[in-house]
């Protein structure tokens, strides 16, 4: 997992614009400081979730897809959806 990158210039909290104390400026590993508290941090996180549901949905969606069944290679679409089954007779418990 890479380590995030700074946006806004140092002092300035990537999320919403607001200054970060000087004292703040550096965390005690000596990066620095992405956000301004906790609540733009875990904001930001979310965001960046959703973000990357939404490349993930585009990826599979885009790409070519196969499976293998009995050494054959064959062809598959990929579903993102439930399969209709409105009763849940298919559900096994």
């Amino acid at each position: 997992m890479s380590k995030p990158e700074k946006v806004a210039p140092i002092g300035t909290c990537d999320y919403c614009g607001k200054g970060i104390p000087v004292g703040e400026w550096w965390t005690s590993k000596g990066r620095p400081r992405l956000h301004c508290s906790l609540e733009c941090r875990q904001a930001a996180n979310s965001r960046k979730m959703e973000n990357r549901s939404e490349w993930m949905r585009e990826r599979i969606e885009s790409g070519d897809w196969e499976i293998e069944l009995a050494w054959k290679r064959c062809k598959a679409k990929v579903q993102l959806q439930g399969f209709y089954d409105p009763k849940g007779e298919r559900i096994k418990a």
